[in-house]
């Protein structure tokens, strides 16, 4: 995961899920509970990844061409809209591009493509080298020529702006998208953010005559400088009178009180755990001297939780 991806794309039905259960494994959490059982009522991301594989299914069985990135577009952009206001806190966080709506992902207007390519281009930029991009590829990709840069450009269904703390909010994206409704059809662009922040697609509008027909459009961001806001709402949409094409926005302040300890792990090799606790004290006073973790009184104070937050917490990612 990258900070300018939103994910996951989107959420599903996931809680007290009635499914077949291994009658071998347990019936719960709790290892007093020897009960085997064939059938069991379960939540999380186990529950919901297979109403989502369902939902893709319908959508290859009507479009059996359409590749992977496709069939994820049309169930992203035709979700069901979450009201903010249940997850003031999160938001896109908590609910993404919103809940799945297979009816609507069979008919998305438009859709946002991308080929295999323009992923390894976006691992490239990510400052993979060949060796590691090839492990994943298989083939004999190269990086060769792809300077390092953000992921504004991978041609992604939603748009996510990560900015420092403490900086202004900058940045551009570039998407095309591709005519899969019907013939002659014009889309106007609808843009929902907060009046502080100034955000411009161009063109606004966009006239297909022909299904497969591709155009491309630019985002423009531009807003104040922020300090430790979690996060700005906003989306994109396109509309042409029957199909609603949209894409949320989301602009976040990254700490990286949050983000070191991630790239740590990701880095280096994996630590004996007698280590753990010296590092997370490591990385606290790390945070402290480059004044990440501000000072009252002499004492760190953590944007959030404590000293004993961070050590749990860095303790527990690295188990």
């Amino acid at each position: 995961m990258v900070p300018d991806i939103l994910k996951p794309d989107l959420i599903a039905l996931g809680v007290n899920i009635l499914a077949a259960w291994s009658p071998v494994g347990r019936a719960s959490v709790y290892s007093e509970d020897t009960r085997s059982v064939k059938y069991y009522a379960d939540s999380g991301t186990s529950m919901s990844c297979p109403h989502v594989t369902r939902a893709a299914a319908i959508v290859k069985a009507a479009y059996p061409r359409w590749s992977p990135t496709a069939i994820k577009s049309a169930l992203t952009t035709t979700a069901y809209v979450v009201d903010p206001k249940k997850h003031e806190n999160e938001r896109e966080f908590a609910y993404r591009s919103g809940l799945l709506n297979p009816t609507k992902a069979v008919d998305p207007g438009l859709v946002f493509d991308a080929s295999e390519k323009d992923y390894v281009d976006f691992l490239c930029k990510q400052s993979y080298n060949s060796t590691t991009v090839r492990k994943l590829t298989g083939d004999k990709s190269v990086c060769r020529g792809i300077k390092p840069a953000r992921a504004w450009d991978l041609n992604y269904p939603s748009f996510s702006l990560a900015v420092e703390d403490g900086h202004e909010i900058k940045g551009n994206f570039h998407r095309t998208v591709t005519n899969v409704g019907k013939p002659n059809s014009t889309y106007n662009v609808s843009i929902v953010m907060p009046d502080s922040i100034k955000v411009n697609v161009e063109p606004s509008v966009l006239s297909f005559t022909d299904v497969g027909e591709k155009k491309s459009f630019r985002v423009d961001v531009n807003g104040p400088h922020i300090t430790q806001v979690p996060i700005i709402s906003g989306s994109i949409t396109w509309k042409n009178g029957k199909h609603v094409v949209k894409s949320p926005l989301v602009i976040y302040n990254v700490l990286p009180l949050y983000s070191l300890p991630i790239r740590y792990i990701a880095h280096r090799d994996y630590p004996p755990i007698r280590h753990i606790f010296h590092q997370a004290r490591e990385v606290l006073s790390y945070l402290t001297k480059i004044r990440i973790v501000k000072e009252k009184k002499n004492k760190p104070i953590l944007p959030r939780g404590g000293a004993e937050d961070l050590v749990f917490w860095f303790y527990h990612l690295l188990m």
